[in-house]
């Protein structure tokens, strides 16, 4: 039955991320995905500055996903199309960063907790459930930042996720 218990899945995620007006530099992210539904995805995220200078902005992430091309997992356990499309929205906060949290404290609470922004994301999707692996490549974002009501565009180069969990028919 589509969108029964047997087509849910749980991911770990592994990434680049791209973050409109930040500081140059690199960032990573780390999350788990859920899968609920043969389309439907939902996922929480990290995501944190590598360099310059180290986990001096941290981000939190929550997003929903939907497979547009086909669906991601069978309830049968069968394989789908190994390659997709999906559409993602989500909304990401920027965190007092455990370096800096003695800063945060005596501010507005607005200031203490940073950037509040909403995106829409095209992810290009490789694999899926059934392999156990899926790499999500050259995903655009437009982006806009609730604070400043500013919108930008961001590109995220790879996020692979590796499937810890997948209770779809017998395999």
């Amino acid at each position: 039955m589509p969108g029964s218990l047997g087509a849910q899945d749980v991911s770990l995620s592994l990434g680049t991320w791209g973050i409109p007006e930040a500081d140059p530099g690199i960032f990573a992210l780390a999350g788990l995905n859920l899968g609920l539904g043969p389309r439907l995805e939902a996922g929480i995220s990290a995501a944190g500055r590598l360099n310059p200078d180290p986990l001096s902005e941290i981000y939190a992430e929550a997003r929903l996903g939907y497979s547009l091309l086909s669906d991601r997992a069978s309830p049968s356990g069968g394989a789908t199309g190994f390659f997709n499309l999906v559409a993602e929205a989500g909304f990401i906060q920027e965190l007092p960063s455990s370096f800096t949290l003695a800063g945060a404290w005596g501010k507005a609470e607005s200031e203490r907790w940073g950037r509040r922004l909403v995106y829409l994301r095209l992810s290009p999707a490789i694999g899926n459930p059934y392999y156990r692996r899926r790499d999500r490549i050259v995903a655009p974002s437009l982006i806009y930042d609730i604070d400043e009501g500013k919108v930008s565009f961001s590109l995220s180069l790879l996020i692979s996720d590796f499937y810890i969990v997948y209770r779809a028919g017998s395999r």
